[in-house]
């Protein structure tokens, strides 16, 4: 896991996390940093089926999991986006830093 999470990538998506965050990829997992604290995330959805969202925080040991037997149209876990979106992702982000 430690390996797999190595920056490997820019996004370009500049401040699209909270905090002054930096969006990066690193073999398929989103990494927010501000190079003191990363967070490791990653999401996916399957049509008319799944959704799931997970983030770890590797320096505080903490993260979480979200699955749901849902359409996206239901609920929509696969686009939790930390910051100001939603009730939802300022919670996750306030868990994990």
């Amino acid at each position: 896991m430690k390996e797999s999470t190595i920056i490997r990538h820019d996004t370009s998506l500049g401040k699209a996390f909270s905090n002054d965050y930096t969006a990066y990829v690193s073999l398929g997992w989103i990494i927010a940093t501000n190079f003191g604290t990363q967070i490791v995330e990653h999401n996916g959805e399957t049509a008319n089926g799944y959704n799931s969202f997970i983030a770890l925080n590797p320096s505080k040991e903490r993260g979480i999991v979200i699955i749901a037997s849902a359409s996206s149209i239901d609920i929509d876990v696969a686009n939790i986006v930390f910051g100001p979106r939603d009730d939802l992702s300022r919670l996750i982000w306030n868990l994990l830093t």
